[in-house]
């Protein structure tokens, strides 16, 4: 759930979908 959350933080204009996150993790 981390790496989400710093993904979200990194991009937040850009919404972070289910599909990359799932491919990060």
């Amino acid at each position: 759930m981390l790496d989400l959350t710093t993904w979200n933080l990194s991009i937040p204009t850009d919404p972070a979908p289910p599909t990359i996150s799932t491919a990060r993790l």
